[in-house]
């Protein structure tokens, strides 16, 4: 047979490379959409998580006749709002909602006479571990390494409760909360600590959790849980924001002072070297506050105090944020107007 009619049994090297570059475009247009697609289902999954939760906080309501505390601990009979003493009963959120999450055998471990400083050799080494109904599956876990003088091993999560539109000791303002107020750099925090401490404004406070019959806002409209990052540690410096077990404040406090995932600055016992989520270094109880935050495109999720889970741009007003975190700050904007 003549050589010239044979059929070709090869691409040509042209025709390889045109081959490639195709796959290549093909590739580069749908990886995107790909990502697209696994970061929507794991925002659905985090938002699913964060029901559970809020089904969890109204059991526990139900239970005890009002929401679990914000934090335990504290004297507030101190104008520091100092610690009793080294054997105060120091109890975080997240341990009083473990029984409502199918987590009573941790519960049950909890030592309730110790300061809550997990290693791995003290009571307290049952929470040396990831805690995955407190974990957004858009994070990555965390581990605390450089605080409590480096004794600390616990490790972080993403969600926090909803502590109303000023810092830790103050959650009720000299004014009234206004649209023109809300993009004003401050308001004054009412009377003394001692005082502003008993003035309760959000759903969860020191040593207090709401009734729902004290939300005359409206379940439906005051936020109970938000969002908030597991923040890294740099080498040798603690960065407590995201310490879940933790009861101190900047851990999982958060604020209503900025809208989410803004440029606001938190003020905690933290790293003032982090660009991405950034922060004032205090040792000022007063001082207290974080910003909602998470690794969602856009926005956040929140659960609001009838349980209902939602997600929220980052473009919401800020007056419409922060009026969504008081119980009765009788605003006639709320999230449901969004």
């Amino acid at each position: 047979m003549d050589k010239s009619r044979r059929g070709r049994t090869a691409f040509t090297l042209v025709e390889l490379l045109v081959v490639i570059a195709i796959i290549g475009i093909l590739i580069a247009l749908l990886l995107p959409a790909v990502q697209a697609a696994r970061e929507s289902a794991r925002r659905t999954a985090c938002l699913n998580k964060m029901r559970q939760l809020g089904i969890a906080t109204h059991n526990y309501h139900d239970v005890n006749r009002r929401l679990p505390e914000g934090s335990r601990g504290r004297n507030l009979n101190d104008a520091d709002l100092g610690y009793p003493g080294s054997n105060s009963i120091r109890v975080a959120f997240t341990i009083l909602i473990c029984p409502y999450i199918e987590e009573t055998v941790l519960f049950d471990q909890y030592d309730f006479t110790t300061e809550f400083k997990p290693a791995v050799d003290d009571p307290n080494s049952p929470f040396v571990r990831p805690f995955e109904p407190m974990i957004c599956p858009s994070d990555e876990p965390t581990r605390t390494t450089n605080c409590d003088q480096g004794n600390a091993l616990d490790f972080k999560g993403n969600y926090g409760v909803n502590w109303g539109p000023w810092s830790f000791d103050c959650q009720r303002v000299a004014a009234p909360l206004t649209a023109a107020s809300a993009v004003a750099p401050a308001r004054g925090c009412v009377a003394t600590p001692n005082l502003a401490i008993q003035e309760h404004g959000a759903p969860f406070h020191l040593e207090w959790g709401a009734r729902f019959a004290q939300i005359v806002d409206g379940t439906s409209k005051t936020l109970m849980l938000m969002e908030m990052l597991q923040v890294p540690e740099p080498a040798n410096e603690c960065d407590r924001r995201g310490r879940i077990w933790n009861d101190d404040f900047g851990t999982y406090q958060i604020n209503t002072r900025a809208t989410p995932n803004s440029g606001g600055i938190d003020s905690s016992i933290c790293s003032e070297a982090n660009e991405q989520v950034p922060c004032q270094r205090s040792p000022d109880v007063s001082e207290g506050r974080m910003v909602s935050r998470s690794r969602h495109p856009g926005g956040v999720n929140v659960v609001l105090c009838d349980a209902s889970a939602t997600f929220i741009s980052d473009s919401i007003d800020l007056y419409v944020w922060q009026a969504s975190s008081t119980i009765d700050g009788n605003e006639t904007d709320g999230l449901s107007n969004q």
